[in-house]
């Protein structure tokens, strides 16, 4: 896409000073979510390029870094408003439909107080920093797409458009729209509708937009006729991963035998992630394997050799599935998950509390890097049903692990097209298909969880054991995959265009 500059896409824009090489980057928090190891591998790439990046989010506290804990959609008062404007359950969403209108008036008018209350501390506090670092560029994620914290995203509404001395650039990751938990996002409150209508992907004269999709970019110009910059993720390919530990050790420290085949599902455990599709696939390729074993020998000392690491994978042996980011608590949807895989006998091993983002790593405090763990995995599990890109794909691709994929919309549409050609290439030639959205049955699991077509799953781990038995293919395969996603995320392809963007 050819990136235009301010002052062509807002010719009524004055003029401003040139940029000063001075960035804010903010996000609700940072962390080993997506959108927190996006903006790692960004800021790092700036400040190697010159640029001074003021890292700005809830949950911050090291040098270049602004904390503000208003700006955290984890707060306690955050989700007590959250749950309040946004009610889940159908008994409440009714009762409340039933009240009058002047009723549903006068209960949001109280929360669109508290909002604007709140909206006023965080503007005055990110306004201080703008002036105490001299800023000349806010790149704002995700606060301005998802209603997790509408103070954050008015108070970034007010100041965008008070602030026209300064750059905003506002990086939807995800929209409110789209996907699963876009019925979070609904509201009984008319005039909370309003207010988000208003405020969310505004069109301001001072703001460039930025998407990581295609699929992303029409719907925001469809539903809001804005015209957003198209970068997909970014990623240094030449990173050089944190050995903290050896293999053995790490997988003696979680109980895992050196033989047991290890998956990794290296997001957050939330709804779209779709994790029971991986529970469900760690216990359909254990079985194939076990019955395997047992029709080439009954002998207890029979074996599959697989992965990488060449795992004499035997009939006491067992594939885990690695949980490896979590929220602060348990939720409703995670203990339901533990039920389900209890319930399969698959081992599930939740390493999150010893997993910190990269950056935020000490040498001898016993932690392990989050990019690092893909050093553990025999393979990357990802029956994610909707993402804004996935950066679990270039990430597990960079660590030179093999995936097993749903081909969630973002994926069959960009990033792995059923049928490429050279309009529409490639960039993950080598995965594991775990089926197409048609194959995801949504509710109609144990639980009332999701589930996938049986027979897609089996094919899935049989071609797992195929791909997985033959390492040097493997290792060839991997190396495409490596070479077709540089090509789509090199950071050195994806950097310059934000560095135009904060110029323009």
């Amino acid at each position: 896409m050819i990136l235009m500059t301010l002052a062509e896409s807002k010719p009524y824009l004055k003029e401003r000073e040139p940029f000063n090489g001075v960035i804010a980057d903010m996000h609700f928090n940072r962390g080993t979510n997506g959108v927190a190891t996006q903006m790692d591998e960004m800021d790092s790439w700036l400040a190697n390029n010159g640029i001074t990046v003021i890292r700005c989010a809830g949950n911050v506290n090291s040098p270049l870094e602004y904390c503000i804990p208003e700006l955290s959609y984890q707060s306690p008062e955050a989700e007590i408003l959250r749950s309040k404007m946004f009610p889940r359950e159908k008994e409440e969403i009714e009762r409340i439909r039933n009240l009058s209108l002047e009723q549903r008036k006068a209960k949001s008018s109280v929360y669109l107080e508290e909002i604007d209350w709140r909206a006023a501390i965080i503007k005055e506090k990110v306004g201080n920093m703008i002036n105490n670092y001299g800023i000349g560029a806010v790149h704002v994620r995700n606060i301005m797409s998802l209603p997790l914290n509408l103070a954050a995203t008015y108070a970034m509404y007010q100041l965008a458009q008070e602030r026209d001395d300064i750059r905003f650039i506002f990086h939807h990751h995800d929209l409110p729209w789209e996907g699963p938990v876009s019925e979070s996002y609904g509201t009984p409150y008319e005039s909370i509708n309003e207010r988000m209508e208003e405020i969310i992907c505004p069109d301001l004269p001072n703001v460039s937009h930025i998407v990581i999709n295609p699929v992303a970019q029409e719907s925001l110009k469809e539903k809001k006729g804005i015209e957003a910059h198209l970068i997909p993720d970014g990623l240094n390919f030449e990173y050089d991963f944190l050995q903290v530990m050896e293999e053995k050790k790490f997988r003696r420290k979680f109980g895992i035998d050196e033989n047991d085949l290890v998956l990794g599902m290296m997001t957050r455990v939330v709804l779209n992630k779709n994790i029971e599709g991986a529970i469900q696939f760690a216990r359909t390729l254990e079985d194939e394997i076990y019955r395997q074993l047992k029709s080439e020998s009954e002998s207890a000392d029979a074996f599959i050799q697989l992965a990488r690491a060449r795992r004499r994978f035997g009939p006491k042996n067992k594939v885990i599935l690695l949980l490896t980011q979590n929220a602060d608590r348990i939720s409703e949807y995670h203990e339901r998950l533990i039920r389900y895989a209890k319930e399969l006998g698959v081992k599930l091993i939740d390493i999150s509390g010893d997993v910190v983002a990269d950056p935020e790593y000490k040498a001898g405090d016993n932690k392990i890097p989050f990019q690092s763990v893909h050093r553990y995995l025999d393979l990357d599990c990802y029956p994610t049903e909707h993402e804004g890109f996935g950066n679990q794909l270039p990430e597990a691709v960079r660590a030179m692990v093999p995936i097993a994929m749903l081909r969630y919309p973002v994926a069959a549409r960009y990033i792995a097209p059923e049928k490429p050609d050279k309009d529409h290439p490639s960039f993950l030639p080598h995965y594991i298909s775990l089926g197409n959205m048609e194959n995801l049955h949504h509710g109609e699991g144990a639980y009332g969880l999701n589930c996938l077509d049986d027979n897609v799953v089996l094919e899935a781990a049989r071609k797992t054991i195929e791909e997985l038995s033959d390492s040097d293919k493997l290792e060839l395969d991997l190396l495409e995959n490596f070479a077709a996603m540089r090509g789509l995320c090199d950071i050195r392809n994806t950097g310059p265009k934000y560095l135009e963007i904060y110029k323009s």
